[in-house]
């Protein structure tokens, strides 16, 4: 498969696709844990780097209020009850990707 960046459009395997294209299929997934001091920041980046992309973010049992700030910044949010640890979070953060209809 042959890739490569032509101004703001990529060429894969052939066919041409703008960045618009190729961010609809595309999520930014944060784990997240205690988050509250600075998720909103984080969220605040990513929106600026990537305006397209959508944003998930797992929140992993946290004691603090990281499922509010996350909800108040208007992203996809899911809750663990309890603690699971970073790979359950990024488990259940990558399945709701793909039930986005996510690449």
């Amino acid at each position: 498969m042959t890739s490569g960046f032509i101004s703001n459009r990529w060429e894969i395997a052939g066919n041409m696709a703008t960045e618009e294209q190729i961010l609809a299929g595309t999520a930014a997934l944060v784990p997240a844990y205690n988050a509250e001091a600075f998720l909103a920041e984080v969220i605040a980046r990513i929106k600026q780097v990537i305006p397209a992309v959508r944003i998930i973010v797992v929140d992993d049992g946290s004691s603090d209020d990281t499922y509010r700030v996350a909800s108040e910044a208007g992203v996809n949010v899911i809750q663990h009850p309890l603690n699971r640890g970073k790979g359950a979070a990024l488990t259940t953060g990558f399945r709701k990707a793909v039930s986005m209809g996510m690449d």
